[in-house]
Parts: C-alpha cells; sequence; structure tokens
C-alpha cells in the first residue's frame, strides 16, 4: 500500500499543470494547495470521485439550509461550511484524475453542483439581505 506521502506527491505533480499562478485566482489556488492534504484520504480508502461530488452535493444543502433557515449567527458555519464544499469539489477532481476516471455523468454532476451551489448561495444573500432593509 502506497503511503500517504508518496500519494500527496503524485497528487501534487499531477495538478501542478492545472492549478498554477499564471492560471488561477489566488483564492482558488489555496484552497486547491489544501485539498492536496485531503485528497490522498479519498484515495487511500478508495472513495469514488462522483461519492465526494454528491457528499459535496449534501453538504451544499446544509449550507444553503443554515443560510435560509438559520439565524445570522450561523453564518460563519456556513462560510467555513462553504470553503469545504469548494475543497471537496477539488479533491474529486483530484480523485478522479489519480485514478484517471473520467466520465460524462461525473462532470456533468460536478458542474451541476457547482450552479446549484453557486445560485442558491446568491440568491439566498439576495432574499437575507433584501428582507433586512
Amino acid at each position: 500500500m502506497k503511503t500517504f506521502y508518496n500519494i500527496y506527491r503524485k497528487v501534487c505533480k499531477e495538478n501542478l499543470k492545472i492549478y498554477n499562478f499564471k492560471s488561477t485566482p489566488v483564492i482558488s489556488l489555496l484552497l486547491s494547495k489544501i485539498s492536496y492534504f485531503f485528497s490522498p484520504l479519498f484515495i487511500i480508502l478508495k472513495i469514488d470521485p462522483d461519492i465526494i461530488t454528491f457528499l459535496n452535493f449534501i453538504l451544499s444543502i446544509i449550507l444553503i439550509a443554515l443560510i435560509f433557515f438559520g439565524s445570522n449567527d450561523f453564518i460563519s458555519i456556513a462560510i467555513i461550511i462553504y470553503f469545504i464544499c469548494i475543497i471537496m469539489d477539488f479533491c474529486d477532481g483530484c480523485v478522479a484524475r489519480y485514478f484517471n476516471i473520467t466520465s460524462f455523468y461525473g462532470r456533468f454532476i460536478d458542474g451541476l453542483v457547482d450552479i446549484f451551489q453557486k445560485t442558491f448561495l446568491i440568491v439566498l444573500f439576495s432574499i437575507k439581505h433584501a428582507t433586512v432593509l
């Protein structure tokens, strides 16, 4: 069995071509680097990238529920969950590249979860701030 460090090095090497200072915003680059620490855990546990995307979707629903039904005290927890969702989005890509798994379904669902999450966040924050005014 490969060690965590060997998998980490391979993940970093594979993703270095994709995420760099020239083509990626700084916050995305930082979050992608953080995801390199979590991706080997998913790889060692042999978790499918589609399952990671599904977990990301579940976290997105929790995030949206916290913002919609929660008070302003939950906003800091929602922000942390949002960053975890972004890191998990990078993780599913890292795991897919590591195992060399690509499918139309995986790309479609990953994009759909991203659109769902970002759209509902914008709408919910707009609704929350519109009711305050």
